[in-house]
């Protein structure tokens, strides 16, 4: 249905990729894998992910969990090529 990979490395967690099945998204659950990654980490862990720069959805569902952009590597992606944007979130002590 939903999965989220992500890697720890010190205080610092990297959402690898969030996939929910077409039929299913919309419905709440990359959010809430967000959310228990977030209550699984530490309160000090700052949380990274890439995006690629056309992916509205994706982007909105970060910032609707706190993320913020924080840079920006180009052409990273091919067919077609755009833009990766960075995102962080701090967790709060």
């Amino acid at each position: 249905m939903a999965f989220l990979f992500a890697q720890r490395i010190a205080d610092e967690i990297e959402i690898l990729r969030i996939g929910v099945l077409p039929s299913l998204r919309r419905h709440g659950y990359a959010g809430a894998l967000i959310i228990a990654l977030e209550k699984s980490s530490k309160p000090s862990d700052k949380i990274f992910l890439e995006v690629r720069e056309s992916n509205d959805e994706a982007i909105s569902l970060y910032i609707k969990h706190g993320f913020t952009k924080i840079a920006a590597r180009e052409k990273c992606y091919n067919n077609p090529v755009e833009d990766a944007h960075i995102y962080h979130k701090e967790k709060r002590v």
